[in-house]
């Protein structure tokens, strides 16, 4: 027998780094485990295709290939199936029952091969290792993959992938709604937002099919990148011609703001993925871009911190616990202006954030949650906008004062021509601030609205008073503009 390296660690960083590897299927291999043995668990002559380098083996609940008690030979942990290099290996782990190959017994390690039988004691279950001609997991479905994947986690991170799988499906069928809405279908475009996770399913099946519109399409608005457009100094050059009310005027400063990707740090190893999701910020005469901070790092106002399917729990646990996550956007406005900038590029208040633990059976994660009320984003910006800052006025607004919000809810106002965004209105519910936000009623925004700017008029034009942060049926909850650094 070979001199074996030392055994591969069972940890946070490796499992989830084996995982993402999965995920992406380049250059990722599986093998297949044929179960020959009638057993509870396991049918005979059927399969299991392994796409993580650490799979244990035994009676054991948490083991990935667990038998049941009718085979009595079969310890808790009884073995285990190991990655090196582009080989496998297997490591005898019970300390009362033999782990046999091609019925010879192993002392500790030893390497297999494509057709080994595994036999788990003598007269114990016996499984077949094969290794498939194309083995690359980039041959297997993602869905497939995805569950995949959440089976064989090790706990304590099988919830922490099960996010992850929740928000890759949300990005698939994001983009499939994009490539239905952007053909001018708004209606099925709400629909689509409003998907149960069943019909999530059936979208991510027919993605292949739609990818080469959205590919199109996403290309079209990323073009507007390579278009050259007068940066906006001044007023003068970036009023557009007087409507009534003036507030078109407005429109140019308004952005819509889309991610394209999160780069995930876990002990200096970064991964990169695709991401989608949106929302709206806007552009001060001060130089200063702002948004909500929901939109910028979502992955800190999950709702729950122990179900599997809360999108972003996968990102929340990376980054409460020594990890790291950037994500990237691009935010283009109705006169074609285009910004791109990062989560790390913004300035926050996190004095108010929460963190929880987050019990899981091999230790404890921390889960962090930040507060609504404090939901604003600022980073400030190589030009200047147009929207004047209403601090003062923000803090004193009366009762059934008409305020006006601008933004993209749903992704409404973004087409092939260019973006404009939506125009709403609503009324102040309360006078002055209540928790430190203004209490809004007969709110006109939603999803999609978030991080957008919130007007009243004063004088000859239009102040900005604050910010969209959410929702709560007929009411809302606007961040006042005094409250942004």
């Amino acid at each position: 027998m070979e001199t074996l390296k030392k055994d591969q660690k069972r940890n946070f960083s490796n499992t989830i780094s084996a995982g993402l590897k999965s995920l992406g299927g380049k250059g990722k291999t599986f093998y297949v485990l044929e179960f020959k043995t009638n057993t509870q668990l396991h049918r005979s002559n059927t399969t299991k295709e392994l796409i993580v380098d650490y799979v244990e083996i035994g009676r054991n609940p948490n083991c990935q290939i667990r038998f049941g008690e009718d085979c009595k030979t079969v310890s808790g942990v009884h073995c285990a199936i190991l990655k090196e290099g582009d080989q496998y290996y297997v490591k005898h782990l019970s300390k009362t029952n033999p782990t046999l190959i091609n019925g010879k017994p192993v002392a500790d390690k030893w390497y297999l091969s494509s057709g080994d039988e595994l036999q788990l004691s003598y007269g114990g279950p016996i499984i077949g290792f094969m290794v498939p001609a194309n083995n690359l997991t980039s041959s297997i479905p993602l869905t497939r993959r995805l569950g995949l994947f959440r089976d064989q986690a090790l706990k304590p991170y099988k919830r922490a992938i099960a996010g992850l799988a929740a928000t890759l499906l949300l990005c698939i069928a994001g983009f499939a709604g994009y490539a239905i809405w952007s053909n001018n279908k708004m209606t099925e475009l709400e629909d689509k937002n409003a998907v149960t996770q069943s019909e999530i399913s059936e979208i991510t099946k027919k993605n292949d099919s739609a990818s080469k519109v959205i590919q199109s399409l996403w290309g079209q608005v990323k073009s507007l990148k390579n278009r050259k457009y007068p940066t906006p100094t001044t007023k003068e050059n970036t009023q557009l011609p007087p409507d009534p009310g003036g507030i078109k005027n407005l429109y140019p400063g308004v952005y819509y703001v889309y991610s394209t990707k999160i780069e995930l740090e876990v002990k200096g190893e970064i991964k990169v993925r695709e991401a989608s999701w949106s929302g709206t910020g806007f552009l001060m005469n001060d130089g200063r871009f702002i948004t909500a901070h929901h939109v910028i790092e979502p992955w800190f106002f999950i709702k729950k911190d122990d179900e599997e399917e809360e999108p972003f729990f996968f990102e929340n646990l990376v980054a409460s616990n020594g990890g790291k996550v950037k994500a990237y956007f691009t935010a283009v406005s109705s006169n074609g202006n285009v910004l791109n900038f990062t989560s790390n590029d913004f300035n926050f208040n996190k004095s108010a954030d929460k963190q929880f633990v987050h019990k899981a059976d091999d230790g404890d994660l921390l889960i962090t949650k930040s507060s609504i009320y404090d939901d604003w984003a600022s980073m400030k910006s190589t030009g200047v906008g147009i929207l004047e800052n209403g601090s003062t006025i923000a803090s004193n607004l009366e009762t059934g004062v008409k305020l006006i919000n601008l933004g993209f809810p749903f992704g409404m106002g973004v087409d092939k021509g260019g973006v404009e965004p939506i125009y709403g209105e609503c009324v102040v519910s309360r006078s002055g601030l209540h928790d430190g936000i203004i209490s809004i009623s007969g709110r006109t925004f939603d999803q999609g609205n978030s991080g957008g700017p919130v007007l009243v008029k004063s004088g000859n034009g239009y102040t900005v008073v604050g910010i969209v942060s959410a929702g709560l049926g007929t009411q809302g909850i606007i961040i006042p503009i005094s409250k942004v650094r």
